[in-house]
């Protein structure tokens, strides 16, 4: 099937990307709810034998103990209580898939909230506000992006848009604020983010090339004032969901961005990996397809043609 290739297709520099997002996301409710459904039993722990969980589908559940025997109608797994498992094993299993359950759940969570940043960065930041490739953006669309960011990121449209515009400007220059060919591909890959962050802070960069950014009330009084309240709201919301993880899940979170934005493609991606055009820069293509990090892996596509790819 063409959506299990490699999810782009090139055609004159052009890149379509495949979204991953929703594919996440029904993977994601498809596991909580299987899940979930199977965490219910309807006699008292008690009273069983032991239990285990299998994958059978189609089945029945069945609850079972030395005296009697429940069925009930199910579509996705089966309950089994084999009276060959003593208590102790049976607590054993039960233990090691409700861990899996759990383990799943918090993986999911992760990947459908990390990729949703990695989509707001790569066609809100980048591609709608920097290179104004995508022409007209719905504005309730616009606008969660924008909100979504401000939770998982704290960073200001401003700003990114201002430091990126600069990088090709006066892309592997001296000027460029995070060429790693000018400043050390380890200072780009460890440090990134502190490179970000201190040219953000240049307010003549940020007048010059930060135009025709979001300036509405709700820009001026609380996205840039307040930057980083929303990802201290998103901790808080992490933890009365998961508990103790969430607050693991929320530093992971916050680590994407920084990692695979200002790390692997500001670092690697003008250092390692393959060219298919010959730019005046030194730009590369980590890997030949695009779906991890929103189409940005293939960054020397990008700086070709940089209002389409």
């Amino acid at each position: 099937m063409r959506f299990l290739e490699i999810f782009k297709e090139e055609r004159e520099g052009h890149l379509h990307l495949v979204p991953l997002f929703p594919v996440f996301s029904i993977v994601f409710l498809i596991t909580h709810q299987t899940a979930a459904s199977c965490a219910q039993c309807p006699l008292p722990r008690p009273h069983m034998a032991t239990r285990l969980w299998v994958h059978t589908p189609n089945a029945n559940l069945i609850y079972t103990n030395c005296e009697s025997v429940y069925t009930e109608k199910s579509t996705l797994l089966s309950c089994v209580v084999p009276n060959v498992l003593t208590e102790k094993e049976g607590d054993m299993w039960i233990d090691f898939f409700e861990w899996t359950r759990l383990y799943l759940m918090y993986i999911m969570a992760y990947a459908c909230s990390a990729h949703l940043t990695v989509l707001s960065v790569s066609l809100y930041l980048h591609r709608h506000q920097t290179h104004q490739s995508i022409g007209v953006m719905h504005p309730v669309l616009s606008h969660f992006f924008r909100f979504w960011l401000y939770l998982t990121t704290g960073m200001r449209t401003k700003e990114w848009v201002a430091v990126h515009r600069k990088h090709h400007a006066t892309v592997d220059t001296s000027e460029d604020p995070h060429s790693p060919y000018t400043r050390g591909l380890w200072r780009v890959v460890f440090f990134g983010v502190w490179l970000y962050r201190k040219e953000a802070g240049n307010h003549e960069t940020v007048e010059r090339y930060g135009k025709h950014t979001p300036d509405d009330w709700i820009e001026r009084h609380i996205y840039t004032p307040f930057n980083f309240t929303g990802v201290l709201i998103l901790l808080a919301a992490y933890i009365m969901m998961f508990g103790f993880p969430g607050a693991m899940l929320w530093l992971c979170h916050i680590a994407t961005i920084p990692l695979l934005g200002a790390s692997v493609i500001n670092g690697f991606g003008h250092a390692w990996g393959y060219r298919n055009f010959e730019t005046p820069d030194q730009s590369r293509n980590i890997v030949p397809f695009g779906c991890l990090i929103g189409g940005e892996e293939l960054h020397n596509n990008h700086h070709r043609y940089q209002c389409s790819a």
